[in-house]
């Protein structure tokens, strides 16, 4: 139990709902900033301003998933806006505290080394980023049904790169009986892709590929499908961009050229928010029990 622990949660989305209901569950005293249009039915919950937190008395702060910018403002959802953070506050965060991020940003990281307290970065974990793949790639096979006109049975995949989310999302492709192609480059995960049954080509060789396929799913964050590349797909053709910003599409040609291209940036959050919170909460009880 956490009977005692302060915890501020700042801003978030449908994931940190789902965290403060967890974190409340084990006794923790909870203040939830940028939750005003949500109800808790928890006494352990406490609906608050950023202002009105007395941050030395914290044990933990969670930012939101997608982490602080360098102004120190966080996105809230609850309603949809903004929350601004100073140094100061951090500062006055005890020794002890920990401050928890999906994603942090050099500024956040040199913040937390210049006041010498904890920064866990939850999606930088190995046990986060296993689990958080499965979500992610049903939400990705669930983007292709719905903006599809065909059953995906029997349609050409590609997808770019052999990554958890890319190895989860291929699984799930293949069981629907899509034909999937793995690009990848390094000779490894070739290898590895076609132990499993499903088709491998060197990222230097898809150019061949491209005409006669159907959905482009990529997993790598730097440019992949250029241009030149989306000239060359199907009018038919959709691609999911599920890489972290900027993605690897050239989304400007894109649009250009008259196919369907999606950034689809935090599906778990979207699709699964329940999933999606269980498995970032888990590390944080872990942490703040040890």
């Amino acid at each position: 139990m956490l009977l005692n622990k302060q915890i501020a949660v700042v801003g978030g989305d449908a994931r940190s709902i789902y965290m403060i209901e967890q974190l409340a569950s084990k006794n923790a005293t909870i203040y939830a900033i940028g939750f005003a249009n949500i109800d808790f039915n928890s006494r352990y919950v406490t609906k608050c301003t950023i202002d009105n937190v007395l941050f030395i008395s914290l044990d933990a702060l969670i930012l939101p998933v997608h982490g602080m910018d360098e102004t120190f403002t966080v996105d809230q959802y609850f309603p949809t806006g903004e929350i601004k953070l100073s140094k100061k506050m951090f500062e006055n965060l005890p020794q002890h505290s920990v401050i928890f991020t999906g994603t942090a940003k050099e500024p956040l990281k040199k913040l937390c080394q210049t006041v010498q307290r904890e920064l866990i970065v939850l999606y930088e974990l190995e046990q986060v980023a296993i689990l958080n793949a499965l979500p992610t790639a049903e939400a990705t096979l669930q983007l292709a049904m719905q903006h599809t006109r065909r059953i995906i049975h029997g349609q050409n995949v590609m997808i770019t790169g052999f990554g958890r989310v890319a190895k989860a999302t291929a699984r799930l492709f293949q069981a629907v009986r899509a034909s999937v192609h793995i690009v990848a480059r390094s000779e490894t995960d070739l290898a590895a892709a076609k132990t499993q049954g499903l088709q491998a080509i060197s990222l230097k060789q898809m150019n061949n590929l491209i005409p006669s396929m159907n959905i482009f799913i990529n997993t790598i964050p730097q440019l992949i499908f250029s241009a030149d590349h989306i000239n060359d797909m199907s009018q038919q053709a959709l691609i999911i961009d599920v890489a972290s910003n900027p993605g690897g599409t050239d989304f400007s040609a894109a649009q250009i050229l008259g196919i369907k291209a999606i950034h689809a940036l935090g599906l778990p959050g979207k699709t699964a928010p329940i999933t999606a919170g269980e498995i970032i909460t888990e590390p944080v009880i872990n942490r703040l029990l040890s």
